[in-house]
């Protein structure tokens, strides 16, 4: 049985609670200290009310190291000041008292590092193994702590109800969903404030189980050795509240997906809460704004049939968000919160105004982001490299030979007939093509492409698609293949001009860059269960093959020439496979050779686009075009061409060598690999590349003309010889 030592007795204004700190004695399955308190007039069958310290850092702001006795004393103190209140802070027995409930506060460790976070229970809690350790499973500990207290209460003649009620706020409320989410077993009710954007996903929710805890249950089994409780955790009655203007402190150190300073509460920014790219792929899925998460998040459980209500104070930040006592009565008794119509439409207007506001926020960083790279003017600039090349001019006479040949309006004819063979949520370059793939045999055929490259981009690829990229620079790769739903909106990760709005839309195919904050990629694939599935993943790995410097401004420049290139050496790869392979694979060579023509097309009408949204953008203020994406799109096209005139034996090693020059920033030194002659003062050159690029997609869109008419050439030529 544990020591208890009484503090004191606290007479309230509705009943008298006697305190203890409750110290485990060597035989007890916990090994950190609790504050107990409990009513005078306890009855049985009440719910013991948990909750956690926050606590993590002493009166100086350090760093807690709980092997040192000053700070594990501090956190003690601080934990009963946490439950019994003082003249500068609000006391948890000013909750207790309303209901007469007893109520424990576990003093949760900290440590000189900050990980593992246990006043948050994240992943590193799980890490400790050695069961004596004072950090070993400190949710498990809480339970003994539990169960700990109804012995003594049983031993005064009250027996306490089954299951808790948890409450929490901030970094407790943090605890509070994840202790729920690892016992549900044991609990009634969860009150939780201050936590709304990082509300862990159960097994029948969206994504849950490609997402690792404490967003999901991908791990669960890993970490805690059992299985997801899924009948007990829709039994309990959760409650969530926000403040109004929850996201009004920034954080100094996080950004958001576009750049701007992160709310400092929202955890799912905190690499210590919630690992980096766990937390990105959830933003992508619930969204980036944090209130627009809160309220997908919210709906996600309401209609699997959980029981959870909400509830907005106004006029409240984060630092001042306390739940009033008499709502808090409501809550433990069962009640609702007193909800009414009113808060429900302020619950929504707020919702409709943060996104409001992201939008409003996100445009007015891509335009200052553009102003920023027109201006640059140092040796190895953008704005430099670009002008060398006159991309500008580029653009222009493109435009100007498509509509000279009357390409143009085949384009846009061309696009009709795909669109109709779209669904609303696919835009024309990810037309879905005839030649089915299970996931499998995609990552198999990547593998399978990518040796034939050459040894260094083959064992990056490679490393990459077994889940095993971290390399000497430290930079991980984390490849995410999931199924897409076409009855399922995916929320975007990263801006994509080319894409109609930002948010309601699942994700594309797509590579999200290392930052400021973190040196990892992580490459998103939404399976569809055909060819492009293949190209997608080809081309997003081989965007990870030059960005170990980041995005330097050749990269902005040529970045999209790479993926495009191997694209095209793909589909020679796959026409040349064996028959037996493609026996292996289920590959028919014509519905593959109809889904190479499709697949070019579409991406051409894409690209074709690019160019007309970039043209638009040197002469229209209200464009929608991106000056950096749209003239990487458009030199990519122009680039690829020229690259697959270069003999198959020695393009792999003219491949390797140009990504080597992008890594480094070489941009005059990359067209000299494959010698192009881009600047403005090579005209002939330039128009050169324009004309073999059109004759490329004219060939592609008009195939049988262009195939009768060498067919009668050919004849004549039989007939002279002859």
């Amino acid at each position: 049985m544990s020591i208890k030592a009484k503090i004191r007795d606290l007479q309230t204004d509705k009943c008298k609670f006697e305190i203890f700190l409750v110290n485990p004695e060597e035989k007890d399955n916990f090994k950190i200290p609790y504050v107990l308190a409990i009513p005078e007039n306890i009855k049985n069958n009440t719910k013991l009310i948990v909750e956690t310290n926050n606590r993590e850092r002493n009166s100086f702001e350090e760093n807690i190291d709980y092997s040192r006795e000053d700070d594990r004393e501090f956190l003690i103190d601080n934990a009963i000041d946490s439950v019994i209140g003082n003249k500068n802070h609000f006391g948890k027995i000013e909750f207790a008292k309303n209901v007469e409930a007893p109520i424990i506060m576990p003093i949760l460790p900290a440590v000189k590092t900050g990980i593992p976070y246990f006043q948050q229970l994240s992943r590193e809690c799980f890490e400790e193994k050695d069961r004596e350790s004072v950090f070993y499973r400190i949710d498990m500990q809480v339970c003994e702590m539990i169960s700990d207290t109804k012995k003594t209460l049983e031993k005064m003649g009250i027996t306490l109800a089954d299951k808790i009620f948890l409450n929490g706020y901030s970094s407790s409320g943090i605890f509070a969903q994840r202790f729920a989410f690892l016992h549900p077993e044991i609990v009634d009710t969860a009150l939780i404030g201050g936590a709304g954007g990082t509300i862990p996903m159960p097994p029948d929710c969206l994504e849950s189980n490609n997402l690792e805890y404490p967003l999901g249950t991908k791990n669960y089994l890993e970490l805690t050795g059992k299985e997801f409780d899924l009948e007990n955790y829709k039994k309990i009655n959760f409650n969530y509240y926000l403040a109004e203007f929850e996201e009004y402190g920034k954080s100094p150190n996080s950004k958001n997906e576009i750049g701007l300073k992160a709310p400092m509460h929202d955890m799912s920014y905190m690499d210590r809460s919630v690992e980096s790219n766990t937390g990105r792929k959830f933003r992508s899925i619930f969204g980036i704004g944090l209130w627009k998460r809160f309220a997908n998040q919210i709906q996600e459980y309401e209609k699997n049939g959980y029981k959870i209500r909400i509830q907005i104070y106004k006029n409240k930040i984060h630092e001042n968000c306390n739940v009033p006592e008499e709502e808090f009565k409501n809550v433990y008794e069962e009640q609702d919160f007193p909800k009414s119509s009113k808060n429900i439409r302020e619950f929504k207007a707020i919702k409709f105004f943060d996104t409001l506001g992201m939008a409003l926020r996100r445009f007015k960083y891509l335009k200052n982001q553009r102003q920023l790279l027109l201006a640059e003017n140092s040796d190895n600039s953008y704005s430099q490299k670009v002008e060398s090349i006159d991309d500008i001019e580029l653009g222009r006479k493109i435009e100007e030979s498509m509509k000279s040949r009357g390409l143009d309006n085949k384009i846009e004819t061309l696009r009709e007939e795909y669109k109709n063979k779209l669904s609303k949520l696919e835009e024309i370059y990810d037309y879905p093509l005839e030649t089915t793939l299970t996931s499998k045999h995609v990552v198999e055929l990547a593998q399978n492409f990518f040796q034939t490259l050459d040894a260094s981009l083959a064992y990056k690829a490679n490393s990459i698609l077994s889940g095993n990229s971290r390399d000497n620079n430290e930079q991980f790769v984390d490849l995410q293949i999931y199924p897409f739903k076409e009855n399922l909106k995916y929320y975007q990760t990263k801006y994509d001009t080319n894409s109609k709005g930002y948010g309601n839309r699942r994700i594309q195919a797509m590579t999200e860059m290392p930052n400021e904050n973190s040196n990892d990629m992580v490459i998103y694939v939404p399976f569809k269960g055909d060819l492009r599935d293949l190209y997608s993943l080809v081309h997003e790995v081989a965007h990870s093959f030059d960005s170990k410097n980041g995005d330097n401004s050749t990269r902005k420049i040529l970045g999209e020439v790479a993926p495009q290139v191997l694209e095209r050496m793909l589909e020679e790869f796959l026409l040349n496979m064996s028959p037996d392979d493609k026996n292996k694979y289920g590959i028919d060579t014509k519905k593959l050779e109809e889904d190479i023509r499709n697949r070019r097309i579409t991406t051409f009408i894409s690209r074709y686009d690019n160019i007309k949204s970039f043209n638009e953008l040197q002469t229209s203020s209200k464009s929608k075009g991106n000056r950096v994406l749209d003239s990487r799109y458009m030199l990519a096209m122009m680039y690829q061409v020229q690259f697959m005139k270069i003999s198959p034996e020695n393009r792999k090693n003219k491949l390797t060598s140009f990504i080597e020059k992008i890594e480094k920033d070489e941009f005059e030194e990359a067209n000299k690999v494959i010698g192009l002659e881009i600047k403005k003062e090579n005209t002939i050159s330039r128009n050169n590349y324009i004309s073999d690029m059109i004759n490329e997609i004219d060939k592609l869109i008009n195939p049988i003309s262009d195939g009768t008419e060498k067919t009668k050439l050919r004849e004549k030529e039989r007939d002279l010889e002859k």
